[in-house]
């Protein structure tokens, strides 16, 4: 491969409706309900500016792999998200309970207030 060799790493191909489905059934509407689909030209000029698909054949010798799908990226986000909450809420005040279910519904209403943080 060579010593200094760039490396493509490999990535999810996806759409924009298959994201905002992907939030939909972990999230639910209100999360999606969050969603600005108004176009910005200058992030359209950017993102159209991708390539569709990366050739990262030389990455996937070394064993690395690309997300299975966006829903599992929706999902690893919320378990992080609620693990940070949970260490942030020392006192446990959110009562977060186990089950992705139970804390994508905490995330999602309690997005704004700690958007900030």
């Amino acid at each position: 491969m060579g010593a200094r060799t760039p490396i493509n790493l490999p990535a999810l191909s996806t759409t924009i409706g298959a994201m905002a489905m992907a939030l939909e059934k972990l999230g639910g509407k209100a999360a999606v309900d969050l969603i600005d689909w108004a176009l910005n030209p200058t992030i359209a000029d950017i993102v159209t500016s991708w390539p569709a698909v990366i050739d990262a054949t030389r990455a996937k010798a070394l064993g690395l792999e690309p997300d299975p799908d966006f829903e599992s990226i929706v999902a690893e986000y919320i378990r992080k998200t609620c693990a940070w909450l949970k260490q942030l809420n020392s006192n446990n005040v959110l009562h977060l309970s186990s089950g992705l279910a139970a804390e994508t519904q905490i995330t999602t209403s309690n997005q704004r207030q700690y958007k900030t943080l």
